[in-house]
């Protein structure tokens, strides 16, 4: 007679997440990986590791770094990222793979398949460059990356996250993801246990942008719309926070940032570890993305 199973010695369920690079996962994706762990998975990370690999493990996460690069679009680099994913799949036999952003969707999905992994979580973080600027060339990867997704998303056991309902109608309207597999997340929220509200600082108006130096995050914007509050003879500051893209076809150059910074008022801080130091100078906060994004 067959012993009935201890619920207790059952191993846990096995997670990895897919994304593109280390510090994206720590920046964005911690506290998702830590409420996974304390719901009983066994949590692991795929990323290029590059300064956040032994934060990663002090978590008790299992990291397996990878060797390609967000912003390569080199369709054979593409391919050796596929099979990569597919062995790394196939040796640790997940029971389910969550992928971030669009990269990690495409690759990690086409791997999943060839793996034979059953569940699949794809999750758009905002549609990005190729759904925001339309030019021959976009429209062109538009239509072969939106073929691909189809036939991702007509795949048993695969499900996809969008962070805001204009991504949602956009992934319909194009016939590219149903709606029965869409779920509507609004944004990967904040810990308002860290931020604390406070006075406002002394001395001229300060208005803060904190993002990734991007075109397409509206950076020009900002700058075109803070020359012209100057030239109305506002004594305001500005702060940039955030650092250069090198990977992302819509990156502003260092050497433009610089000129900028070297303008009356503004100051370019680059990279910030904890954001709440530029809010804690600003009276303004200011995000002018042009869309595509997940919370604008």
């Amino acid at each position: 007679m067959a012993q009935a199973t201890d619920p207790s010695r059952r191993p846990s369920p096995a997670l990895i997440f897919l994304v593109t690079e280390d510090w994206y996962f720590w920046a964005h994706r911690l506290p998702q990986a830590r409420a996974a762990r304390e719901a009983g998975f066994q949590v692991a990370v795929a990323t290029r590791v590059d300064a956040h690999g032994d934060l990663i493990r002090a978590e008790g996460f299992t990291l397996y770094p990878l060797s390609w690069r967000r912003g390569s679009t080199n369709p054979l680099t593409g391919l050796t990222a596929i099979f990569e994913i597919a062995h790394l799949y196939r040796r640790t036999r997940p029971d389910i793979v969550h992928h971030v952003s669009q990269k990690s969707i495409l690759i990690g999905s086409i791997a999943a398949r060839l793996a034979g992994v059953r569940r699949v979580v794809n999750a758009f973080t905002g549609l990005g460059f190729l759904f925001t600027v339309d030019t021959p060339k976009t429209r062109t990867i538009r239509a072969v990356i939106g073929n691909i997704l189809r036939r991702i998303a007509a795949q048993p056991g695969v499900c996809f996250m969008v962070e805001n309902p204009e991504d949602a109608a956009t992934l319909t309207r194009l016939g590219i993801v149903p709606q029965a597999k869409l779920t509507l997340i609004r944004g990967s929220g904040v810990d308002l246990g860290r931020y604390d509200v406070l006075p406002e600082p002394e001395g001229p108006v300060v208005i803060g942008c904190a993002t990734r130096m991007l075109r397409i995050k509206g950076v020009e914007d900002v700058m075109a719309a803070f020359r012209l509050l100057r030239q109305r003879g506002l004594d305001a500051q500005l702060l940039l926070a955030g650092a250069p893209d090198a990977e992302n076809p819509a990156a502003i150059s260092r050497s433009q940032l610089d000129g900028w910074a070297a303008e009356p008022g503004v100051t370019w801080l680059g990279h910030v570890d904890d954001v709440r130091d530029v809010w804690a100078k600003a009276h303004v906060a200011v995000l002018a993305s042009r869309g595509g994004r997940a919370f604008p």
